[in-house]
């Protein structure tokens, strides 16, 4: 029984919108659709006790669950409102490269900063289909 649905907004209402649906950890279902205006119907396959979160894209990566997908510019806009403080929002374009902004839903819930350690890489050890099958790895979806 589906427990999750991640979407993986774009920048703007009337991007496109990729979509999970998860089991106990497994991928059991994803796909694409148009704009947020169609997310309804992609929402209400599911049971309403399934976790639903929105991941903006972007360097740095915000996760909040809220309780519905976004079916309107406004929701989207108040889903965004939920990652970080209207003030806060500013220090995105002013974090150094290698560091990120984590806000937490539990716990601890003020925004805090994070490094994240540099690795050298040498320059074509690593090809850009290597790292597609490695994020296919993680993503559950298949390169």
């Amino acid at each position: 029984m589906t427990d999750l649905v991640v979407f993986k907004l774009g920048a703007s209402p009337s991007d496109p919108i990729a979509w999970g649906a998860f089991a106990s950890g497994t991928i059991v279902e994803a796909g694409r659709v148009a704009d947020v205006a169609a997310l309804a119907p992609i929402s209400a396959r599911f049971p309403e006790d399934a976790r639903r979160v929105a991941v903006l894209s972007g360097e740095q990566v915000a996760m909040r669950a809220i309780p519905a997908p976004p079916k309107s510019a406004t929701k989207l806009k108040a889903a965004a409102a939920l990652l970080l403080d209207h003030d806060q929002k500013d220090f995105l374009g002013q974090l150094p490269v290698g560091h990120a902004i984590v806000k937490l839903q539990e716990g601890h819930f003020m925004p805090f900063i994070i490094r994240i350690p540099h690795i050298r890489v040498r320059k074509g050890a690593v090809s850009d289909d290597d790292l597609k099958k490695r994020n296919a790895i993680d993503s559950g979806v298949s390169a």
